[in-house]
């Protein structure tokens, strides 16, 4: 019976592991396929990051997020871009579906312990294929399959996703936004801001003038926002939010602290892992008296020696340092 118990526990937790690690070769196998290059692969924290012409071991944090497959498109307009999005839901059924096969063809040899783990196998995998094929419910998430459908709508928003992986390639060289190559790709006024790709651009943009301390017309990015306000994704409403939390605070505008945008954007600052949410708690510590600047910024350098994105965490740091103290 223990054994049982024991053997039981180690395949809730294996089969859940093996299909995360599944979805994310889905995407590589299928990038390969269609001619994309590798840029970086993570499962829950662990990552290999292609720097050049070397590749890295990296740990990195991402609550939310299972893992991650990162994959540079051929530079060409009509790149492919199908496969290589569906490719984990794609792998994640398909090897359900073996896994039952193997198991129907085995006609009782299997017994019934190891039977059970590859029954659970499957049924993750039919799991994460239907949670990344539909739509994130009110845009808290960004599925593939909502990446998909806002690629086959928006020709802005193909431009967008392969732009915004080249940029990846660099932040991971050690480029801060302002020094990113963005092309003539801008995002015109009139654009879909309700589409999560077209929308995460114009936050780039924003990131760019914020580099450049053009405030200004970062400021002017992120209004971009607001006639479309509610029906943006909330991914990219809390950036939103906390780009205008943290300019305020660089500002000085004292105003801030009780304005009530801390008290929306907490729990997701809290939760993320990336820089530039950790920019904006350390901004709010350092400008509440939670904290000095030196011991934030001794932190802050800690936590660059293993991040991904170097270009993001130079590009944090620079504007940490200019945030005066009260």
């Amino acid at each position: 019976m223990i054994n049982l118990i024991l053997w039981s526990v180690f395949y809730v937790a294996f089969a859940f592991a093996a299909q995360a690690v599944v979805h994310e070769l889905g995407h590589y196998i299928f990038g390969r396929i269609t001619g994309y290059r590798f840029l970086l692969f993570r499962v829950f924290g662990l990552a290999l990051v292609r720097e050049g012409s070397s590749y890295r071991i990296r740990y990195h944090r991402s609550p939310g997020s299972l893992g991650q497959c990162l994959m540079l498109p051929p530079e060409k307009e009509k790149y492919p871009y199908a496969l290589v999005t569906l490719g984990g839901v794609i792998l994640n059924m398909a090897t359900g579906v073996a896994a039952l096969v193997y198991l129907w063809v085995s006609r009782g040899q299997v017994p019934f312990v190891h039977a059970m783990g590859i029954v659970l196998f499957a049924f993750y995998g039919a799991g994460f294929a239907a949670l990344n094929i539909l739509p994130g419910k009110g845009g808290a998430t960004v599925t593939d399959g909502t990446v998909l459908s806002e690629m086959k709508k928006d020709g802005l928003a193909r431009s967008c996703n392969q732009a915004q992986l080249q940029m990846t390639r660099d932040l991971i060289a050690g480029k801060t936004y302002g020094e990113l190559d963005m092309g003539e790709l801008t995002i015109p006024e009139d654009a879909d801001f309700t589409n999560s790709l077209v929308g995460y651009h114009k936050i780039l943009e924003c990131y760019r003038y914020m580099d450049k301390r053009e405030w200004a017309k970062a400021c002017e990015c992120l209004d971009q926002f607001y006639p479309v306000m509610d029906r943006v994704p909330v991914m990219i409403r809390n950036m939103i939010l906390s780009e205008q939390f943290f300019i305020s605070i660089l500002r000085n505008d004292t105003t801030v602290k009780d304005s009530g945008i801390l008290m929306e954007l907490h729990k997701c600052l809290k939760a993320a892992g990336d820089f530039n949410s950790i920019r904006i708690r350390s901004a709010y510590d350092i400008f509440s008296n939670r904290a000095d600047k030196e011991t934030v910024l001794l932190k802050l350098e800690k936590n660059k020696k293993n991040y991904i994105y170097k270009g993001e965490a130079i590009f944090c740091e620079s504007l940490i340092r200019e945030i005066r103290e009260t």
